[in-house]
């Protein structure tokens, strides 16, 4: 990952301007953790962009079961109908169209 002297191949110089509080409380965090500014700013890139991957896929998930909401109904409601054919069918079988307190 890192070449000659310790830079990063392939690595693009950024500039980003912050807040003076900002830089103040990153560059605590990252003597904290005994982490380089860049480091830590990649980590932080990292984590956000992991986070928003998650984020997004939650939402993709959400909008999947809303748009199918309707159609699970109406399946869920057919296979009752037929659940409860079957078990009229079932009950006449085993008690020979008797009741079934006969039995």
């Amino acid at each position: 990952m890192y070449g000659k002297g310790g830079i990063m191949k392939e690595a693009k110089r950024i500039c980003v301007s912050v807040p003076r509080s900002l830089l103040e409380e990153m560059d605590s965090m990252a003597e904290s953790e005994d982490t380089s500014r860049s480091e830590f700013i990649r980590d932080a890139v990292r984590s956000y962009i992991h986070s928003r991957q998650l984020y997004d896929l939650r939402e993709s998930l959400r909008e999947g079961y809303e748009n199918m909401a309707s159609l699970n109904l109406k399946l869920a409601e057919a296979c009752i109908d037929v659940e409860n054919e079957s078990s009229e069918v079932l009950l006449e079988n085993l008690t020979g169209g008797g009741d079934v307190a006969d039995l």
